[in-house]
């Protein structure tokens, strides 16, 4: 999912996705406006209705703002950049949740998934215990 229309961004992804399928894999692009919570529950239910899953969140969308001082930015340009940096990964982490979880307790009878995970957390067991 992408914040901004960009149309060469778009055109790129949807041929990998081209590229996917041809290998006969499963895939599918979506792109959204992180900052519309509609928009965002939206192509979580797709994804999940796509494919019947979902196992990981990547909060990766963003942008970049004005680089001038505080005192000459404009309210609007600050409020775009809370919109798609702060508002769009919380967003998408709410409605994310409930497909993971989901898809999480679905996979539960495989013994070592929860190992699995926790290994990949900074903030598990073992780290704690080390540092």
């Amino acid at each position: 999912m992408q914040h901004y229309q960009d149309t060469s961004f778009s055109e790129s992804a949807q041929a990998v996705v081209d590229e996917i399928v041809e290998a006969d894999g499963n895939a599918r692009f979506w792109s959204t406006d992180v900052s519309d919570e509609e928009a965002i529950s939206g192509a979580f239910r797709s994804v999940y209705e796509h494919f019947g899953r979902l196992d990981v969140l990547v909060n990766n969308a963003g942008i970049i703002g004005p680089s001038d001082p505080a005192n000459r930015i404009q309210l609007s340009d600050w409020e775009r950049i809370i919109r798609g940096n702060v508002t769009g990964p919380f967003l998408c982490t709410k409605h994310a949740i409930p497909y993971l979880r989901h898809s999480a307790a679905a996979a539960s009878s495989a013994p070592d998934w929860r190992r699995a995970v926790a290994a990949l957390l900074p903030w598990n067991t073992a780290n704690r215990q080390n540092g």
